[in-house]
């Protein structure tokens, strides 16, 4: 797990813009998938989503992180990447289980799991937006990749609000001119 800290996500080279690792991914991925999944009434297995959220681009350290383009010449061989980390380790069968649910879609908990890595990305994205029409356009193909209505309820929310605010707002106008604050 440690190399996908040096596994580039490969998108960001077609935006001319950003970096991220796979590993800064799947992090603040599975913040998402927790704030996602407490959005929901139903119960949700919290545990299979965040094992799922933490192990479902772990073949890339093997496969590489392939970009919508890179898919549509290469074939993936995701499953026996998988397989090949996964043998031998005491906990293997469970997240292979898990990694099967996920790649099904079938459970709410892969669609949380699912909605959050997209969700993810729709943050990244929402922060480099400078302009540059090409983010504009993956987000406009992110927002339509969100299927449940929670995740549709968040990524709104990610649009209606300035990326920085959680930034700018953590201090009055005192504190960014004088580091002082204006109740004291």
């Amino acid at each position: 797990m440690g190399h996908l800290a040096r596994t580039p996500r490969s998108g960001f080279a077609n935006l001319l813009v950003g970096k991220q690792s796979v590993a800064e991914h799947l992090n603040r991925a599975t913040f998402v998938a927790l704030a996602l999944a407490s959005r929901f009434e139903e119960p949700i297995d919290l545990n299979a989503v965040l094992l799922m959220i933490l192990f479902h681009d772990s073949s890339e350290t093997r496969i590489s992180d392939l970009n919508y383009i890179h898919q549509r010449y290469v074939t993936r061989h995701e499953d026996k990447a998988e397989a090949d980390q996964l043998r031998g380790l005491p906990f293997g069968p469970m997240v292979k289980g898990l990694l099967a649910r996920y790649h099904a879609k079938d459970t709410i908990e892969a669609k949380i799991v699912k909605d959050a890595d997209n969700l993810e990305l729709l943050l990244t994205l929402r922060e480099l937006d400078q302009g540059n029409p090409q983010i504009s356009y993956w987000i406009d193909m992110c927002l339509k990749r969100v299927k449940t209505q929670q995740g549709q309820d968040l990524a709104q929310a990610i649009m209606d609000t300035n990326p920085w605010d959680w930034w700018l707002m953590a201090a009055d106008e005192k504190w960014w001119i004088h580091r002082e604050s204006q109740t004291t």
